[in-house]
Protein backbone atom coordinates (compact mmCIF):
# COMPACT_ATOMS: atom_id res chain seq x y z
CA UNK A 1 0.00 0.00 0.00
CA UNK A 2 1.50 3.21 -0.59
CA UNK A 3 2.44 5.68 2.18
CA UNK A 4 -0.38 8.20 0.87
CA UNK A 5 -2.86 5.74 1.36
CA UNK A 6 -2.41 5.49 4.99
CA UNK A 7 -4.82 7.47 7.58
CA UNK A 8 -2.91 10.01 9.31
CA UNK A 9 -3.07 10.27 13.07
CA UNK A 10 -2.10 12.45 15.38
CA UNK A 11 -1.12 11.58 18.70
CA UNK A 12 -0.18 15.02 21.53
CA UNK A 13 0.61 14.79 24.81
CA UNK A 14 -1.55 16.68 27.19
CA UNK A 15 -0.55 19.58 29.21
CA UNK A 16 -3.77 20.70 30.86
CA UNK A 17 -6.93 20.01 30.82
CA UNK A 18 -10.12 20.85 32.47
CA UNK A 19 -12.90 18.59 32.07
CA UNK A 20 -15.32 18.11 34.66
CA UNK A 21 -17.99 16.76 31.84
CA UNK A 22 -17.20 16.00 28.41
CA UNK A 23 -19.89 18.75 27.69
CA UNK A 24 -17.54 21.02 29.00
CA UNK A 25 -13.94 20.40 28.80
CA UNK A 26 -10.78 22.67 28.04
CA UNK A 27 -7.70 20.56 26.44
CA UNK A 28 -4.05 22.12 25.78
CA UNK A 29 -1.95 19.78 23.64
CA UNK A 30 1.46 19.71 22.34
CA UNK A 31 4.09 17.48 20.84
CA UNK A 32 7.18 17.68 18.25
CA UNK A 33 6.80 17.31 14.61
CA UNK A 34 10.59 17.02 12.87
CA UNK A 35 11.98 18.66 16.13
CA UNK A 36 9.23 21.35 15.86
CA UNK A 37 6.84 22.44 18.59
CA UNK A 38 3.33 21.26 17.34
CA UNK A 39 0.19 22.05 20.20
CA UNK A 40 -3.13 23.26 19.95
CA UNK A 41 -6.25 23.81 22.58
CA UNK A 42 -9.03 21.45 22.31
CA UNK A 43 -12.40 22.90 23.95
CA UNK A 44 -15.96 20.75 23.79
CA UNK A 45 -18.93 22.72 24.85
CA UNK A 46 -22.83 22.08 24.56
CA UNK A 47 -24.25 22.29 21.67
CA UNK A 48 -28.17 23.95 22.33
CA UNK A 49 -29.90 21.89 19.70
CA UNK A 50 -29.94 18.65 20.89
CA UNK A 51 -27.59 16.49 24.31
CA UNK A 52 -26.05 14.18 21.58
CA UNK A 53 -24.16 16.98 20.08
CA UNK A 54 -21.89 19.03 21.27
CA UNK A 55 -19.67 21.65 19.54
CA UNK A 56 -15.81 21.68 19.42
CA UNK A 57 -13.43 24.57 19.01
CA UNK A 58 -9.37 24.27 17.70
CA UNK A 59 -7.90 27.08 19.47
CA UNK A 60 -4.71 28.13 17.63
CA UNK A 61 -1.77 28.44 20.78
CA UNK A 62 0.63 30.74 18.27
CA UNK A 63 3.41 29.45 16.44
CA UNK A 64 2.74 26.19 17.62
CA UNK A 65 -0.47 25.61 15.94
CA UNK A 66 1.17 27.27 12.82
CA UNK A 67 3.56 24.47 13.25
CA UNK A 68 0.63 21.76 13.85
CA UNK A 69 -0.65 23.03 10.43
CA UNK A 70 2.74 22.78 9.00
CA UNK A 71 2.62 19.41 10.05
CA UNK A 72 -0.55 18.13 8.93
CA UNK A 73 0.04 19.75 5.30
CA UNK A 74 3.32 17.62 4.86
CA UNK A 75 1.65 14.44 6.47
CA UNK A 76 -1.25 14.53 3.82
CA UNK A 77 0.69 15.22 1.52
CA UNK A 78 -0.83 18.86 0.41
CA UNK A 79 0.46 22.07 -0.40
CA UNK A 80 -0.07 24.55 2.23
CA UNK A 81 -1.24 27.53 0.71
CA UNK A 82 -2.30 29.84 3.84
CA UNK A 83 0.28 29.20 7.31
CA UNK A 84 -1.37 30.32 9.79
CA UNK A 85 -3.75 27.74 11.88
CA UNK A 86 -7.41 29.50 12.23
CA UNK A 87 -7.84 31.57 15.57
CA UNK A 88 -10.81 29.31 16.11
CA UNK A 89 -12.09 27.03 14.27
CA UNK A 90 -15.60 25.48 15.18
CA UNK A 91 -17.40 22.19 14.10
CA UNK A 92 -19.72 19.70 15.51
CA UNK A 93 -18.61 17.30 17.90
CA UNK A 94 -21.15 13.69 18.27
CA UNK A 95 -19.56 11.75 21.30
CA UNK A 96 -18.84 7.60 20.05
CA UNK A 97 -17.91 6.49 23.41
CA UNK A 98 -17.57 8.35 26.66
CA UNK A 99 -16.23 6.90 30.10
CA UNK A 100 -14.61 9.48 32.68
CA UNK A 101 -11.32 9.01 31.57
CA UNK A 102 -11.84 8.70 27.58
CA UNK A 103 -14.34 10.65 25.13
CA UNK A 104 -14.10 9.08 21.46
CA UNK A 105 -15.89 11.37 18.93
CA UNK A 106 -16.77 11.87 15.43
CA UNK A 107 -16.06 15.60 13.99
CA UNK A 108 -17.82 17.49 11.38
CA UNK A 109 -16.56 20.85 9.53
CA UNK A 110 -19.56 22.67 7.71
CA UNK A 111 -22.01 19.78 8.57
CA UNK A 112 -24.79 22.40 7.77
CA UNK A 113 -22.76 22.71 3.98
CA UNK A 114 -21.83 24.47 2.42
CA UNK A 115 -21.13 20.99 1.02
CA UNK A 116 -17.46 21.83 -0.86
CA UNK A 117 -16.69 22.85 2.62
CA UNK A 118 -17.53 19.37 4.50
CA UNK A 119 -15.30 17.01 6.35
CA UNK A 120 -15.37 14.83 8.89
CA UNK A 121 -12.51 12.98 11.36
CA UNK A 122 -12.30 11.75 14.86
CA UNK A 123 -10.75 13.39 18.09
CA UNK A 124 -10.41 11.39 20.74
CA UNK A 125 -9.23 12.69 24.23
CA UNK A 126 -7.73 10.48 26.83
CA UNK A 127 -6.88 11.63 30.55
CA UNK A 128 -6.27 9.12 31.52
CA UNK A 129 -3.29 8.39 29.08
CA UNK A 130 -2.53 11.88 29.17
CA UNK A 131 -3.36 11.56 24.84
CA UNK A 132 -5.55 13.84 22.81
CA UNK A 133 -6.08 12.11 19.17
CA UNK A 134 -6.67 13.83 15.86
CA UNK A 135 -7.36 10.84 13.63
CA UNK A 136 -8.02 11.27 9.65
CA UNK A 137 -11.57 9.73 8.80
CA UNK A 138 -10.88 9.84 5.40
CA UNK A 139 -8.22 10.31 2.31
CA UNK A 140 -11.03 12.36 0.78
CA UNK A 141 -11.96 15.21 3.62
CA UNK A 142 -7.95 15.99 3.29
CA UNK A 143 -8.06 19.29 1.79
CA UNK A 144 -10.45 20.28 3.90
CA UNK A 145 -9.42 19.69 7.01
CA UNK A 146 -6.33 21.80 5.81
CA UNK A 147 -8.36 24.72 4.76
CA UNK A 148 -10.56 24.69 7.74
CA UNK A 149 -7.56 24.48 9.90
CA UNK A 150 -6.11 27.71 7.65
CA UNK A 151 -6.25 30.99 8.34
Amino acid sequence: MPESALFVDLRLKIEAAHCPSWAQCNVRASGTHNGKQVGLEVQVNEEKTTDRVLKVTYVSVGAASDQLLTAIAALYRLPLTKSQFNKRVVATLVPLRATKDQLDAKVFFFANGPEARYAELYTNIDLHQGALWIKEKDHDYRKNVLDAFSK
